[in-house]
Parts: C-alpha cells; structure tokens; sequence
C-alpha cells in the first residue's frame, strides 16, 4: 500500500504546483501595497526579471505574505524619512526596492529600503512564515555588498508555460531519464514529457541512479538522461563522466547514452570543450518545452555528436 500512498502524494502535488511568472507577480504585490498604503507607497521600484518563472504551491498565500513583507518595509522608510524631517534634516528618503534574481536553481524575490531589513515582530514574521510554508517557499537573508535583504527563496520552474499544452507524440515512447534534486522540477518535466509521449523515470541522487544502471540490461537503458548539473552534494558533469566511464570498462554494446544537461546557472551554460562534450545539448532553465522536446529528438538520433549544441 505504500507505493500506492506515493503515488497519490506525487499526482497531488504535480496538481498543485504551478508555474508563476515573477515579473507579473511582483507587479501584482507592488499595486496591492500601493493601493493599500497610498501616498507612502510611492518610492516602492520593482526590478523584475522578465523570462523568470517560480514554481508555486499557492499563489495567493505568497501574494499575500510578499505584501505583509512589502509593507512593512515602506512603512519603515516612511517612519524613517518623517523621523529625519522633523529633525530638519534634508537627507533624501530612501526608496524601497522589490526585486528577483536566479541563484541556481532557486528564485529570490528581494525586498531591501536600507542597509538592513526592517524589522518584524514575532506575530508578523510567524504569519509571513506560515504564508510561505503553503506557497512551499521560504524566507530567508540575502546579502548584497554591504546590504542585507529580506528574500523570499522559491524554486526556479525548469520549463516555461507552453501556450498550448496539447498531447503530441514527438517523443514517441522514448525512455528518459530525469536526473534532478528538486522534487517540483522534476515533476514539472514528467508532466512534460509524458504529455509529449515519453516515458520518464525520475531519480534524485546520481550514485544510486549510477548504481541502479549497472544492474540493469543495456537493452532496458533509457534512451536519453536529462541531468542537473548542480545536485544535492553531486555535480551532474562528475556523474555523465562516471557514466562514460562505466560505458568504456563495461559490457554494455551500443553507442553512448546521449545526455542533456539543465541547469539554472547562466554561466554554466558556456563550460570548457572538455567538459561540453559529455553532453548532446545544454539548456539554461527555464526552458522553452518546444526547445526541450527538439533537443531529445536531436540527442537520439545524434548521440553526443552534437555536443557542442547550445539552446
């Protein structure tokens, strides 16, 4: 009854999480604060990130604890700035500043109105927490220079919305591997992929899916790996080498796995020859499904004679 229990958890939560564009989202919190505190509100800037998707349990307890966040950081600038007036000094009131940016594989929405959040009582901060934890996100400090922020830590969505989401068969029963550490992105891309007909086997640790391949015929290999390149204590390219590696000393006929990196670092995209050509193709998330499903079809019919592709 277990694996049955498991897969009822797995089918919830692929029902409840969802993908959320952060530019929309910001500008969502930025008119409710300024609705709410009018006047007070005017020096809140918002600095999006346009292509950024964060994968979301429930939207609107994170608008809601953005808010509550938002809020109580302009209402200390204000209190701030009528302090410095009344003093007669001219110093120039500081702005508040919402903003995200990627960190791996994580989205970090920042709100900063000085060198050092503002700060929240033990009710505010518990409620905010407790917002969070249903948004399946969580609230943390993000240093920049000589400031720290308030940040809400959220998961970076692997895969950009697909305007129209119909089942196609451009996979064709491929079996593909996904090899990632974050339970919404590799939900995300089974969702995906099975939609696109593929046949997806999900794995969190790179040894045990190492281990679990040597015991296996080649014959039943998958016929492509999509793997992280940044996973919990492992770097995927240390684990597409292992796996080279394995192909070379074992008995395993055939040509090589054809493997697709992913990863939400900008700069990892662009790796040393060495290290690129272990892999078909390598994709910055999020990813374009349209992109993704084109660079599978390309890695299987190809091998890894297309290692230099970029998407």
């Amino acid at each position: 009854m277990q694996w049955q229990q498991d897969d009822l958890e797995h089918a919830e939560r692929r029902l409840v999480t969802t993908p959320v564009n952060v530019a929309n989202l910001l500008a969502r919190v930025a008119e409710r604060v300024r609705d709410s505190l009018g006047e007070a509100a005017a020096r809140l800037v918002t600095q999006p990130d346009e292509g950024l998707y964060a994968t979301v349990a429930n939207g609107d307890a994170l608008l809601v604890a953005l808010t509550l966040l938002v809020e109580n950081e302009v209402q200390n600038a204000a209190s701030i700035a009528a302090s410095v007036t009344s003093a007669g000094a001219t110093r120039e009131t500081r702005g508040v500043q919402l903003a995200a940016r990627r960190s791996a594989n994580t989205v970090l929405l920042g709100v900063a109105g000085g060198a050092r959040p503002a700060p929240l009582d033990d009710s505010a901060l518990a409620r905010i927490e407790a917002l969070l934890r249903k948004a399946g996100a969580s609230l943390t400090l993000d240093p920049e220079g000589r400031r720290v922020r308030y940040a809400v830590a959220l998961p970076l969505h692997a895969l950009l919305p697909e305007r129209t989401p119909e089942r196609g068969g451009e996979l064709g029963g491929l079996r593909i591997a996904v090899l990632d550490d974050e339970e919404q992105t590799r939900d995300a891309l089974e969702a995906a992929l099975t939609l696109h007909g593929a046949i997806v086997q999900l794995e969190s640790s790179g040894a045990r899916w190492l281990a679990g391949l040597r015991e296996t015929p080649r014959a039943r290999w998958p016929d492509v790996l999509l793997c992280d390149l940044q996973l919990d204590g492992e770097d995927g390219t240390q684990i597409v080498a292992a796996l080279r590696d394995m192909e070379a000393r074992g008995d395993y006929a055939g040509k090589a796995l054809p493997a697709i990196a992913m990863t939400g670092q900008v700069a990892r995209a662009d790796s040393p020859g060495e290290e690129r050509s272990l892999f078909a193709a390598r994709l910055t998330k999020p990813v374009a499904v349209p992109a993704l499903l084109a660079a599978i079809v390309a890695a299987t019919q190809g091998g890894n004679e297309s290692a230099g592709a970029s998407h």
